[in-house]
């Protein structure tokens, strides 16, 4: 859970996403990617829209909040804190069966 974290001081109910070591496609050809080891903050709204639009595929009334919510309820928890790692796939199976 630690390597997932900030280092700074996080509180409530958090919803963890990558941020760090990422490919992408490159800039040089068709065939090129880059890794980018250290990412920023900046990347989380996207990974987390693309997530959103995931669900939507599912169930195309889910509405953002909700989607928050089953996102925090279905993330990998160490029990320790308020904090989770979303779980795509978890997540996704969870709105299939709602």
């Amino acid at each position: 859970m630690s390597s997932w974290t900030q280092k700074n001081d996080l509180r409530g109910n958090v919803i963890l996403v990558p941020e760090d070591a990422r490919y992408f496609a490159g800039y040089g050809s068709s065939d090129d990617y880059c890794f980018f080891s250290v990412g920023g903050a900046s990347w989380l709204p996207p990974w987390l829209v693309g997530l959103y639009a995931l669900c939507l595929q599912v169930d195309p009334d889910l509405d953002s909040e909700t989607f928050l919510k089953y996102t925090y309820d279905t993330g990998y928890s160490n029990g320790k804190s308020m904090q989770k790692i979303a779980d795509p796939q978890k997540l996704i199976e969870y709105i299939k069966t709602i």
